[in-house]
Formats: C-alpha cells, structure tokens, sequence
C-alpha cells in the first residue's frame, strides 16, 4: 500500500484567491482542508460546527467575541461553533482548517448553540509548550478534541512501537523535522511541513532519526 504525500504549501501555490479552503483529506466525518490567508475576512460565526485552526506557513491573526489571538507557525486555536470570528493577515499565510464536513446540524441540537460572550476566553494552543523536556518519546500530548476526534501532538525519536489507525483513519503531520513510516517493508519519508492520511486499521510504526514534532488527529 502506498501513502499519498501532501504538501499544503504545494497545495497553496495553485491558489489565486484567499480565504477558499481546498479540502485535502478526511478523517473520519472531518474535513481537513487548506486555505491562504491574506488580507481579511468579515465577521462570521459556524452554528453546526467547531473548528480548528492551524498555521502552517506565516501569521493570521483571529478576532473572536471570546478574544483576540495571533498564530503563528506551530500554533493552534479551537473556535466552538455559535462563536462570531473572522481572521485577517498582511503577509500571505497558509493555515490549516479541520471542519465536520457531513451533516453537522444534526449534532448540533437543532442549530440552538450560539455563544453569548460571556464564555471563557479562547486560548491558543503553542505545540512545542504541550511538551516538555521529561514528556517520553512516542506520548501522545492532547491538543484539542471536536466531535469525538482528538488532535494530539508528540515527539519521535528512534523507532516507535507498532500501532493501527483508528476507525475514520489518522492523519500524520510533520510539524517540525523528518518522519518516516513504515508499513510492513514499504517505507515513506515525510518532509518537515509534510502530511498524510492513513486508511483505517492500517498497521504502522513511525521512526526518526533526529527528534521530530508530529500532529497525529484521529478519532478518540
């Protein structure tokens, strides 16, 4: 079985126009798509969904009525849905975008959940803070949880243990540095800035020479 390699910064260089997400792969019933930021985009807010936003390339910066926040390259925000918020930035930025894609109003109790503003400030999730130096290599850190998917973050270093994707598959990023996935005796490299999917049930184990970052999502 062969993994496709996706690059979302080639993925990037064929758009001409911000703010239109490209979808680039699924897990489960979540859409993981691509989009460039640039400029900015008005006020919004998802009554059916939550999203996830990641930055892969530059800075957005997100306005929210639950407050303010820049992203930047390996940082991560949770907007829950029935939250007002739009984006901006003046570079060209390329983020990461993780929306449930099919039918989401029938999760969502008839479209009644709208926040109010008097909620907890959002806060932005820094990938290398989730770790630490005493975190083991191969630990799974939860990052952010929506509509029973999880987003954790981990370090590889050396040969991890053999492990099998989850229902719906699961989604290998490499945030930072060179990982290489081995099925049975077939091998693929991911590139920092790299992803791929991983159909469901696959049996896999991740190896790294030097210490690498990863972004695993899947579901609970």
């Amino acid at each position: 079985m062969s993994l496709t390699i996706i690059s979302p910064s080639e993925t990037a260089s064929r758009m001409d126009r911000a703010f239109a997400p490209v979808q680039i792969g699924t897990v489960g019933d979540i859409g993981v798509l691509v989009f460039l930021a640039q400029g900015e985009i008005n006020w919004h807010r998802h009554i059916d969904e939550d999203e996830i936003f990641l930055t892969h390339e530059g800075s957005i910066k997100i306005e929210t009525q639950l407050g303010h926040t820049l992203l930047r390259v390996g940082e991560a925000l949770l907007i829950p849905k029935g939250v007002a918020h739009h984006s901006g930035a003046i570079e060209s930025t390329i983020v990461l975008l993780f929306r449930q894609q099919v039918m989401p109003e029938r999760k969502n109790g008839h479209r009644k959940n709208m926040a109010t503003g008097e909620e907890p400030p959002l806060k932005k999730i820094r990938f290398a803070d989730v770790l630490s130096d005493s975190t083991p290599d191969y630990q799974p850190m939860k990052v952010a949880a929506m509509e029973s998917h999880l987003m954790t973050v981990f370090t590889a270093r050396g040969s991890g243990i053999e492990e099998v994707s989850k229902s719906g598959g699961t989604m290998l990023y490499a945030l930072y540095g060179e990982l290489e996935i081995r099925l049975d005796a077939e091998r693929t490299a991911l590139a920092q800035g790299q992803m791929t999917f991983l159909p469901r049930e696959t049996r896999y184990r991740l190896h790294a020479e030097k210490s690498a970052i990863v972004v695993r999502f899947e579901r609970e």
